[in-house]
């Protein structure tokens, strides 16, 4: 049985995530909590006051990324389409500086225009698993491979549950 249009089975899963979310949420904020004790700030020294804002150490600027950026820290949480390491990103940013090693530099702004359009669309081939040498080919063909936008992509939010039906994912349908 479906409750509009939905499997039930997807709102018990969504319910144990939720239930998941939470606990690794705590646990990381526990986590940032423990280091800010084990790295406390220095105190100012006493004595006369220079201008601007003290400088820190690289574990104190750490530490308030972790505190300040953790909706973006933990994304791959609310989102699945968001990968938990940014592996990918470095992988496509490797391409360029082996060229750049190698070559050490490009000969005219169009040249390093031209590489980085063909990088990224061959780069963006892949990652919809579409194979990089077909990609190329279909430019050719005059049918370019075309990505969806990935707000397309995501199913609509499903219409909102009749208040008069009440519904439990454990409940006998």
């Amino acid at each position: 049985m479906s409750i509009c249009g939905t499997d039930p089975f997807i709102f018990y899963l969504q319910a144990l995530l939720d239930t998941e979310k939470v606990s690794l949420i705590t646990r990381y904020n526990r986590i940032v909590e423990e280091g800010s004790a084990e790295n406390p700030r220095a105190q100012p020294p006493s004595g006369p006051k220079s201008r601007g804002r003290p400088k820190q150490n690289k574990d104190l600027n750490l530490q308030d990324r972790f505190r300040d950026h953790s909706p973006s820290i933990l994304a791959f949480l609310h989102d699945f389409a968001v990968p938990f390491d940014n592996n990918r990103a470095e992988r496509d940013l490797r391409m360029m500086k082996v060229r750049q090693k190698i070559s050490g530099t490009f000969r005219s702004f169009d040249a390093l225009e031209n590489f980085c359009r063909i990088r990224g669309y061959v780069s963006t081939a892949r990652k919809n698993s579409l194979d990089a040498l077909d990609a190329l080919r279909r430019i050719f063909l005059g049918n370019p491979f075309l990505p969806t936008p990935a707000r397309l992509l995501k199913p609509p939010p499903p219409p909102p549950a009749q208040k008069s039906q009440s519904y439990h994912p454990l409940a006998p349908t």
